[in-house]
């Protein structure tokens, strides 16, 4: 009967917002992964890490050592105002605020459970001196209100010393809202503060129980019971998640040359060419005093940028570097843009010297190269950066670690899926050389998308097809759209995907893996591959007749209706392909069933190059076999044609209104997509798409026929819109398709 209700409810329920949802709705959605999945499964995680180490080492370890905290997570949900004028500073110290009141909210959950199974009694066991005496300190810290624990668990001292820690909790949650929402913090509300400064501090009161539990044969609660929660706090800390700052390089541009217009400076910043803008950003950086006077106010647009990095400093002083993550500047394209982010740190008193402290670096700069042309550009870009006096002293300050973005959506939306696979390759190569010969240790932060057009695919696969010495040890990496919740909304495949990350940068780092012998040969043939493919995708996008094809045979228009996240479908106003962005682009053709975003035209190119001597057909099959990042890129190809339908996809096309258009741009589609099913059969030596993944071909194929019915009703309601239906029905039209474009991004599963 409850199943049967519970399925009643399903049927009955919504599947649209009625509502675009804002930023907070946003990072409360996230919040739910970290409550119901990773605060939960981060314990049984490292359990299953130090089993396996003990297994292969041969040896158990020590109930009180740990395998150091080597996952961590982060966030931009309430930090990314990259294009998103709803992302303000106030939304990000609410975000900021948010994330630490909940997971002390979580702490206190676990306190809690522990208050009730941490029950040794004085009366059959021993406890440590330093324990004993830790509580009398507390007894006192806390006056009247210190002698409640004793009087309620009066032979208990593991209670009595959590209910300390529970109290000590509470306060620094009201500590921290008090300083978070502006309050006045007065000299007697600070030296009467009995809280926690930190995480390091709740995990000394921890493992002070954890130290008298060993010495009084409590082995087995510290392993079962108490290690668990110190291991979630040495993760989560007291920020829960790192908070990524986004934002556009133009905003900063812009921004600063306002600033220097207005002090007198340079009236012409945003104008001046590449290297006059460094040589004056070089010259201010090195400038002791403020650059803004007091009360010196500008346009709303440089007031949020001055806002943001006041915001970081303040953060960063109050809550700790740890509530911080990185600060990224996307479509960075020069040195500048560099230098200008930190002549605004520097501004907010995030970079310098301060007072007779050592000199400071506040801000964990990270540009973003988006674009094939800046890909191609980032090594230079990063050598410059890498040799410029004042970028060394702040990375110096740093440890010398540089963290690069890269980014996957434009750059294949940019130059296609090949191409843009492949400049993310050899810029990676490039860039860790040049980071290696300056000794910068490099972090490489991979912003994939969930489909094959943004960086998706399997991200075990994903890790092992970067080129060998670029991960050593360490990779950031984004889960986005519909793939966090397939991934982790269920603690099991939660663990299993994470488990399958750590494997795969693990087996990645090892300096005893061998990569081929010919890996030469394939990059240089690769890069005639890829050049072909390159040329070719550019003649699609930058026809005239693609752009009237894309908006009248997608739903492009109908998904812009959808609220499904606060950030618009364009950067810019207007309507023009190149200001879109690369998830409604490629959620677009996944609807239509083209999917050319994830494949097009790698048909062509292999074939081309085929073509050039008949020793490369042989040598592609080679590839396959010993090459990960081309099995990988093969694969991934494999998968999105098998969701490819031309039939479905003329359909779509009957709805684009010249038949000239029509005609050509189809026909030159379903060309490319019979040349790469052939030749990946050829390649992959299979008679059928998917053949070397039957599971996976198992489930597209029972997956189609459900959702191909779809598509005919999507197409059948988009002509009654397009028509001009009467007001009344335009609405239930409307309805009808935003449902149908869930039913088919269901079924597609990672649309973009």
């Amino acid at each position: 009967k409850e199943i049967v209700s519970e399925i009643t409810l399903l049927w009955q329920t919504g599947d649209i917002f009625l509502e675009r949802p804002s930023v907070h709705d946003e990072v409360r959605g996230i919040l739910f992964y970290f409550r119901e999945t990773f605060y939960k499964i981060i314990p049984q995680f490292y359990n299953e890490v130090e089993f396996y180490l003990e297994k292969i080492l041969k040896k158990r370890f020590p109930a009180g050592s740990f395998i150091p905290p080597f996952l961590k997570f982060g966030s931009w949900a309430g930090g990314d105002r990259d294009g998103n004028p709803t992302v303000t500073a106030q939304v990000t110290e609410w975000t900021l605020r948010t994330h630490r009141d909940f997971i002390l909210s979580l702490y206190l959950e676990s306190v809690d459970l522990l208050l009730v199974d941490l029950s040794p009694s004085r009366t059959l066991v021993s406890v440590s001196p330093e324990l004993l005496k830790e509580l009398e300190a507390d007894r006192i810290l806390f006056g009247s209100l210190g002698e409640s624990p004793f009087k309620k668990n009066p032979h208990e001292p593991y209670r009595q010393k959590l209910t300390f820690v529970r109290m000590k909790i509470e306060e620094t949650k009201r500590y921290n809202l008090w300083i978070l929402e502006g309050k006045p913090l007065d000299d007697e509300k600070v030296s009467n503060f009995r809280g926690y400064t930190g995480p390091r501090d709740l995990i000394n009161d921890l493992e002070l129980i954890q130290r008298s539990l060993l010495e009084n044969r409590g082995e087995k609660i510290v392993r079962s019971i108490l290690n668990p929660f110190i291991r979630q706090v040495e993760i989560f800390g007291f920020h829960l998640a790192r908070l990524d700052i986004r934002q556009e390089s133009d905003q900063h541009r812009r921004a600063l040359g306002e600033i220097f217009a207005a002090v007198k400076v340079q009236s012409s910043f945003e104008t001046l060419d590449e290297a006059e803008k460094i040589k004056l950003l070089t010259r201010e950086l090195h400038i002791p005093r403020p650059l803004v006077p007091a009360g010196m106010t500008f346009s709303s647009d440089t007031e949020e940028v001055l806002k943001t990095f006041s915001l970081i400093r303040r953060a960063i002083d109050t809550l700790g570097p740890e509530a911080l993550g990185s600060y990224i500047i996307s479509m960075a394209s020069g040195l500048s843009d560099i230098l200008t982010v930190l002549v605004l740190a520097k501004e907010a008193g995030l970079y310098g010297p301060r007072g007779n402290e050592s000199f400071v670096s506040g801000i964990d700069i990270v540009p973003l190269f988006e674009t094939i042309h800046d890909l191609k550009k980032a090594p230079l870009i990063m050598e410059k950066a890498f040799r410029h006096p004042a970028y060394r002293k702040y990375l110096e300050g740093r440890g010398n670690i540089q963290e690069i973005m890269l980014g996957y959506s434009d750059s294949s939306k940019d130059g296609g899926m090949l191409a843009s696979a492949w400049e993310l390759y050899v810029t990676q190569k490039k860039l860790t050389e040049k980071a290696k010969k300056e000794k910068i240790r490099l972090r490489l932060f991979h912003g994939r998308g969930g489909t094959v057009g943004r960086g998706g695919g399997p991200t075990h696969k994903g890790i092992l097809a970067q080129p060998e010495g670029t991960v050593n040890g360490q990779i950031k990496i984004t889960e986005q759209g519909e793939v966090i919740s397939s991934k982790y909304a269920n603690r099991g495949t939660a663990l299993h995907h994470i488990g399958l990350m750590t494997a795969g940068v693990l087996t990645a780092s090892d300096a005893r893996k061998r990569k081929p012998a010919s890996e030469l040969i394939y990059e240089k043939a690769f890069t005639q591959i890829s050049e072909i493919s390159l040329k070719k995708y550019r003649e699609l996008v930058e026809s005239s007749d693609l752009v009237q094809y894309f908006h009248q045979g997608t739903p492009i228009n109908e998904i812009g209706l959808l609220n499904i996240g606060s950030r618009p479908v364009y950067r810019k106003e207007g309507h023009r392909i190149e200001d879109m962005r690369a998830i409604p682009w490629v959620f677009s053709w996944t609807q239509n069933r083209h999917l050319i975003s994830a494949w097009y035209p790698v048909g062509s190119a292999l074939e081309t190059f085929v073509a050039q001597d008949r020793n490369n057909l042989p040598l592609l099959c080679e590839m396959y076999r010993t090459w990960p990042f081309f099995s990988n890129l093969i694969d991934n190809c494999q998968m999105t044609l098998a969701k490819t339908d031309m039939h479905i996809a003329r359909m779509y096309a009957s709805l684009v209104s010249d038949p000239r258009i029509r005609d050509s741009v189809l026909k030159k589609i379903s060309v490319e997509y019979e040349k790469l099913v052939k030749i990946i059969l050829t390649i992959t030596d299979s008679s059928d798409i998917l053949d070397n993944d039957p599971q996976l071909q198992h489930s597209i194929r029972l997956r189609n026929p459900l959702i191909d019915p779809i598509h005919y009703i999507q197409v059948r309601l988009l002509r009654l819109l397009r028509s001009g239906s009467p007001e009344t029905d335009r609405v239930k039209l409307t309805y009808a398709i935003l449902l149908s474009i869930n039913c088919v991004a269901t079924g597609m599963r990672n649309t973009g």
